[in-house]
């Protein structure tokens, strides 16, 4: 398909502008409202057409220079053309948008926003590595191209911690130097609250180099490496060099964090997020879901006389138990939240509900609706899949309350609280 040219309307879920071509909606990324792009598609179908821009021939008003110097290859970051303050107003709109169109959720209350600093704010990275596209005995590192499997190769992220930034050194540094296994595929890394440590997974479909070779020279270079694991892609089978995780510290809180947990991104509004989300609770049992590591298991032990935190993921809910070992009035479950509220329900006073971006998954809504908690918090990481729960919730829970933590600058992701209360 040729080019063409399109007007850009608004700014959709997912870091892209709607516009219009021939009556079939356009998904255009790295444009702005308003502004005339002629743009090329890198995927049509019967009902949409995806593309990249050309060139923007009548810019925004508001539109500034991006920061880093891969932005639009990269398809990390969506929004380091917007200023801060707008992408924020941006992701608030998005926000009642998608509640009112996918829940049928109206809301006039302002949704309270919590600002992150917007650069160097992650605490891990999951790199890809990939052959250097001129030179044999290299590898690239870098991320995914926008619109593409391909590898956009990196010297700097500027959204990511200087410790992270450090490993991105060191990484090309050792590939420079043939120093770096050609058929590694995957480096990720998590860096600890101070930025001071981290754990570093490499993968590769064979773990056919010597491994203890390399864990002696990134340990060499790479300050602070506390833990190294080699994941063989096509047995599943890992080799650990360290001690399998690093401590992270939240507020009061230190919590241990493995290899294969989940673990939030943004080193700055952690302790924020922890406060608001158990601030003015108190009771005898609160039931902790989704509760990962135990991100706020803790703090919930603070307020409440006994917790029961549930976790399905096997190397998470090691830590989450590792985590709460010294507290008596916890109780934590390997399982799944389905199966845990069907076989053991459990009256309680407060529900805190944390799932993964598909949402709490078929059953869970209505399980908590038979089981009814007066007070439910739900953190969100996906609009859509939070409008599809609450509106699932209703008319059993009301929407009390919204607030909008910026975990993710300059990208399109968006984490939400929403607060519930027992209808009457």
């Amino acid at each position: 398909m040729d080019s063409f040219t399109v007007r850009v309307e608004k700014l959709v879920y997912g870091g892209e502008g709607l516009a219009y071509h021939g009556g079939k909606p356009v998904f255009v990324s790295f444009v702005l409202p308003g502004e005339v792009v002629d743009v090329f598609p890198i995927e049509e179908s019967r009902k949409f057409i995806r593309a990249l821009p050309a060139q923007v021939k009548e810019a925004a008003g508001e539109r500034i220079a991006a920061d880093c110097p891969y932005f639009g290859r990269c398809g990390g970051c969506h929004y380091q053309h917007l200023p801060y303050e707008r992408q924020l107003e941006v992701k608030r709109d998005i926000l009642h948008e998608t509640l009112r169109r996918l829940g049928k959720i109206e809301r006039t209350e302002e949704i309270a926003l919590h600002a992150s600093p917007p650069w160097h704010y992650r605490n891990r990275v999951q790199l890809k590595l990939a052959p250097h596209p001129v030179a044999a005995d290299r590898l690239q590192v870098g991320f995914h191209r926008a619109g593409s499997r391909t590898l956009c190769g990196i010297e700097q992220c500027p959204i990511s911690s200087p410790k992270l930034n450090q490993l991105i050194s060191v990484l090309n540094r050792l590939s420079a130097e043939g120093a770096l296994p050609l058929s590694l595929r995957a480096a990720e890394a998590l860096a600890d609250d101070r930025d001071h440590t981290l754990w570093l997974t490499l993968a590769a479909p064979q773990l056919d180099f010597d491994r203890a070779a390399l864990a002696e020279r990134l340990r060499t270079e790479l300050d602070g490496l506390l833990s190294l694991q080699s994941v063989e892609t096509s047995t599943e089978r890992t080799e650990t060099d360290g001690l399998g995780w690093i401590y992270y510290q939240v507020g009061a809180e230190r919590l241990r964090v493995s290899h294969a947990s989940f673990f939030q991104i943004n080193r700055h509004l952690l302790p924020v997020l922890v406060e608001r989300v158990t601030q003015n609770l108190e009771g005898k049992v609160a039931l902790d879901l989704y509760a990962g590591v135990g991100l706020f298991t803790r703090a919930l032990a603070r307020k409440f006389a006994r917790v029961v935190a549930v976790e399905s993921s096997t190397a998470a809910a090691a830590d989450l138990a590792a985590n709460v070992a010294d507290l008596a009035g916890v109780e934590t479950r390997a399982s799944s939240v389905l199966d845990f509220l069907r076989q053991s329900p459990e009256k309680s006073d407060l529900a805190l509900l944390d799932p993964p971006r598909c949402g709490l998954g078929r059953g869970v809504a209505e399980a908590l609706n038979e089981l009814a908690p007066p007070r439910l918090l739900y953190l969100s990481c996906d609009p859509s899949t939070l409008a599809r729960d609450l509106a699932r919730l209703a008319p059993h829970y009301r929407l009390v309350g919204l607030e909008l933590f910026d975990l993710f600058p300059q990208t399109f992701h968006i984490e939400t609280l929403a607060r519930l209360d027992r209808a009457a």
